[in-house]
C-alpha cells in the first residue's frame, strides 16, 4: 500500500529484510436465533512482522528467521451466535502477543527443512491451500483436531519436513501441548515446552502435490497424538 518510499523497502530487501503488516476488521449481527438475538460485534485483528533471509543478509543459504506480533481487540461475535466451531477466524478474547518467533533451515538442496521456535501449526499442517482468503473458519482446518496449536495459541515446536521434485511430501512436528492443561501458549514463551505441565502435541502429515492441466492440487493424510506429563 505504501509502495517503496525513498527506496527504503528495496534497500531493506537487498539486506534480506522484509516487513509486513495486515489489518482485518469484522462486524456482525445475529439476525435470528443464536445465543444473543440481535447481538452485535465489532472487532479487529492486526499482525505486523519481519522476515529475514539469511542468504541475502549473511550469505547463509536456506535460512529464514521470522518474528511477528498479533493482537485482537473488540467483541467476540461467537458468543452471540453460540457457534461450536467459531464462524469468524479472528474471534477471541482480546490479547496482544509475540505470535511467531521461529527459524527455518533447508538442507540437501532444499529437500529437507528444519523449523524450530514459536509457530502456528496450521501454517504447516492440516491447512487448505485456498482457505486463506476466507474469514469464515470452516475453510481453514478441521475443528475435530483437539488442542491444535493454532490461533490464538501457537506454541513452541520442532518440525522436520521433506519435499521432492516429483510431488510427494512429508512433515512431522512436536509442539508444546500445554493448552490441554488450560495454559494459553499464545501469550507464553517456551517455558511450558521444557517444563510443567509437560504436555506435548504430535502431528504428522504426508501427501502428494500435483498439477492437472493448469491447476495445482494437494492430497494429504495426517495423524495427531497427545501426551500428558
Amino acid at each position: 500500500m505504501l509502495g517503496d518510499p525513498a527506496g527504503l523497502r528495496s534497500t531493506a530487501e537487498s539486506y534480506g529484510l522484509a516487513f509486513d503488516a495486515t489489518a482485518i476488521g469484522d462486524y456482525s449481527i445475529v439476525l435470528d436465533g443464536g445465543a444473543n438475538k440481535r447481538g452485535v460485534a465489532a472487532r479487529y485483528l492486526i499482525e505486523t512482522g519481519v522476515t529475514l533471509d539469511t542468504e541475502a543478509a549473511f550469505g547463509w543459504h536456506g535460512g529464514t528467521l521470522r518474528a511477528a506480533y498479533l493482537g485482537f481487540h473488540g467483541d467476540n461475535g461467537n458468543l452471540d451466535s453460540g457457534d461450536a466451531q467459531t464462524y469468524s477466524n479472528i474471534d477471541e478474547t482480546p490479547f496482544d502477543a509475540l505470535y511467531s518467533l521461529w527459524y527455518r533451515q533447508t538442507l540437501f538442496n532444499d529437500r529437507i527443512a528444519i523449523k524450530l521456535g514459536k509457530m502456528d501449526a496450521n501454517a504447516d499442517f492440516a491447512y487448505v491451500d485456498n482457505g486463506d482468503g476466507f474469514l469464515n473458519s470452516s475453510p481453514g482446518f478441521s475443528p475435530t483436531i483437539q488442542a491444535f496449536p493454532s490461533y490464538p495459541d501457537p506454541a513452541t515446536a520442532v518440525n522436520v519436513f521433506f519435499t521432492s521434485e516429483s510431488g510427494p511430501y512429508a512433515g512431522v512436528g512436536v509442539y508444546d501441548g500445554a493448552t490441554q492443561a488450560g495454559v494459553r501458549t499464545g501469550t507464553h514463551g517456551p517455558d511450558t515446552f521444557f517444563g510443567e505441565p509437560s504436555d506435548l502435541f504430535y502431528v504428522a502429515e504426508a501427501g502428494l502435490r500435483y498439477t492437472l492441466s493448469t491447476r495445482d492440487g494437494r492430497i494429504g493424510l495426517g495423524r495427531v497424538a497427545v501426551s500428558h506429563g
